[in-house]
């Protein structure tokens, strides 16, 4: 089913097979959609906005399927905030790949805020959701405030994974680049 194919574009994803991916998350939309699980549906619409207008550069048809998530939001009401930050976090995602900065940074603060108010203090997606802010901010030229939430994502992600892990790496890349500026 849906749920199924959902994994199946993360997998894919993960292995680094954009466009396996992408047909995975189109097939989970249609079967959420024959199915009727409009939270899944709003999931993977928000999915799509990542791997297709983000990770693939179609900024137009990311942009639909943003669209075609709030539209499930509106009709179906009781979407999860949980949800909710990862659309805020695609769409930043999408306006920073896009060059609409002052978007970007909006969306992303409203997904760090979500992010904080529902989950627990040791899941890994929000240090991850800070660090894209602060590279946000990087690009903006805002470095003080990049510079510290560069520090508060590696603190975050210290509790999760060990010396050497590529969240680790990038990390500490944008806080050296983001240093060289101040």
């Amino acid at each position: 089913g849906a749920e199924t194919w959902k994994r199946v574009a993360y997998t894919r994803r993960a292995q680094g097979k954009a466009a396996d991916a992408e047909q995975a998350f189109l097939r989970a939309f249609d079967a959420a959609e024959r199915s009727g699980e409009d939270r899944l549906r709003f999931q993977v619409a928000g999915e799509l906005v990542e791997a297709v207008g983000h990770a693939e550069r179609r900024f137009a048809e990311g942009r639909r399927w943003a669209a075609q998530a709030e539209a499930i939001a509106a009709r179906v009401g009781n979407i999860p905030d949980a949800d909710r930050a990862e659309l805020a976090m695609n769409r930043g995602l999408l306006a920073q790949a896009e060059g609409k900065l002052d978007e970007a940074e909006r969306e992303l603060r409203d997904a760090v805020e979500l992010r904080r108010r529902v989950l627990p203090a040791d899941a890994p997606f929000l240090p991850l959701t800070i660090g894209d802010l602060a590279g946000v901010l990087t690009d903006e030229g805002k470095y003080e405030e990049a510079g510290r939430l560069f520090r508060d994502e590696r603190r975050g992600l210290e509790r999760f994974v060990g010396p050497g892990h590529p969240w680790l790496l990038n990390n500490e890349a944008n806080t050296a680049v983001t240093e060289y500026w101040l």
